[in-house]
């Protein structure tokens, strides 16, 4: 994997995971790919809101060569408590190195955004690894005709 992405064979073992049986790439290497394709004309964080209140967001802007607008990326204390990862004692990183890892996320955002290509489709390890690894069963009750036969329809998708 690491010889598609143009990276050598060590760089290619400390920065792709395999993470719910697809490779995902650190953030550190995500931008690392973006910098060394020479696409990146200025990248800016910063935090506002109270630190350790949920208004306390981190905010990333990346802006691409040749373009005005720059890919934004926020995370606040509210999201990751809405996902469920805010000082989650599963999650190790969340309670070690919060503010770390909303900067991460936010950087996650911005990158997928706006260099795609650069990333080659590969998800950013730091939020694949908070995903859950089988999707939760969909129901499709909701589509069926209330005039239909009961059992000839199935109920749920898995």
């Amino acid at each position: 994997a690491s010889m598609e992405l143009g990276v050598p064979p060590m760089t290619g073992l400390r920065g792709i995971a395999i993470i719910n049986k697809r490779p995902a790439v650190w953030g550190d290497l995500a931008i690392a790919l973006c910098q060394s394709k020479g696409v990146i004309e200025s990248f800016d964080s910063n935090y506002t809101g109270k630190e350790g209140t949920d208004d306390y967001t981190c905010h990333v802007a990346i802006r691409r060569r040749r373009q005005d607008t720059p890919y934004e990326g926020v995370f606040s204390i509210a999201d990751a408590k809405r996902a469920g990862l805010w000082m989650n004692s599963s999650k190790q990183p969340w309670v070690k190195y919060p503010y770390r890892m909303l900067f991460n996320r936010a950087r996650a955002f911005a990158l997928r955004d706006g260099f795609a290509d650069c990333l080659a489709g590969l998800a950013i390890a730091e939020e694949a690894q908070d995903m859950p690894s089988a999707p939760e069963p969909v129901t499709t009750e909701f589509l069926e005709d209330k005039t239909a036969e009961p059992n000839t329809v199935e109920k749920t998708v898995a």
